[in-house]
């Protein structure tokens, strides 16, 4: 934990390779599938959070209409240094208001007067909490291209969701359990991103799924396959094995595909 007196280096990447998070799955262009970046302090919800709880300002006085507007401009400066914290960059403010945005410096002596009055207490408790790291991930897909990050809103819960997968898997060497990750995922992402990503983990390590989508198990080349029927809320066995079973393969046509039948004539509708 860095001191909150201590310079805040803006952003670092992780280097997901080599490192204690072990190693990162890779795509088809040996590359990672995912990219980490952790901005040290830079929470920006975080900082609002502070700022704006267990203070006693009084909405309808000057200050406390303006509260929100001086934080937000305290916290842009910190963004852009990569020495000072929030809580010495206020400092210096009480210290010399000409320091101050120009749009601020009309409000310093009531910041003054209420940082070393009354909310005295309020400014010894944040300048000894610590603002929490911004993290953004990117992820990629399968042939190298990228598919977004949580910084730009590029994706969506399912990617998020495979993203996480990815952070998961490069931890440790344990066996793992995941209940359904093809939630709120596309059946071409499922194909061309989770499933390439599962093939290449599961010789690492153990991995066992819950899963409704055919395309995991199948093309995810299971080795050990339960077939589950649903009675009375509870699961009943139906096969169990290898997907060279022929009693397996057909338990999975009949829970996964909705039946041979079902599976053929999908068939001929693509006219394949």
């Amino acid at each position: 934990m860095l001191n909150p007196h201590q310079s805040a280096n803006p952003g670092m990447a992780l280097g997901l390779g080599n490192d204690s998070f072990g190693r990162v799955p890779f795509t088809r262009q040996a590359s990672p599938f995912i990219s980490v970046e952790i901005f040290k302090c830079r929470d920006q919800e975080h900082f609002k959070q502070i700022w704006s709880t267990n203070h006693n300002i009084r909405g309808n006085t000057r200050l406390g209409r303006n509260w929100d507007t001086i934080g937000e401009k305290l916290f842009h400066l910190f963004e852009a240094s990569e020495e000072l914290t929030p809580w010495t960059i206020l400092s210096q403010w009480l210290e010399n208001p000409e320091l101050m945005p120009a749009e601020l410096q009309g409000h310093h002596s009531d910041l003054n007067a209420y940082l070393t009055g009354e909310g005295i207490g309020f400014w010894e408790t944040m300048q000894i909490t610590r603002i929490n790291d911004r993290i953004n991930i990117t992820l990629f897909r399968d042939d190298g291209t990228r598919a977004g990050s949580l910084d730009d809103g590029g994706l969506s819960d399912g990617q998020k969701n495979t993203a996480i997968l990815a952070l998961l898997f490069a931890h440790g060497t344990n066996p793992i359990l995941i209940d359904q990750p093809e939630d709120e995922l596309d059946s071409d992402f499922i194909y061309n991103q989770l499933v390439p990503l599962l093939r290449r983990v599961k010789h690492k390590r153990q991995i066992i799924l819950a899963t409704h989508n055919a395309n995991i198990p199948v093309n995810g080349d299971c080795e050990l396959l339960y077939a589950l029927n649903t009675e009375m809320g509870k699961g009943i066995l139906k096969a169990e094995g290898g997907l060279e079973k022929p009693h397996v393969k057909e338990a999975v046509l009949d829970i996964m595909e909705g039946s041979r039948e079902a599976f053929r004539r999908r068939q001929e509708k693509y006219r394949f």
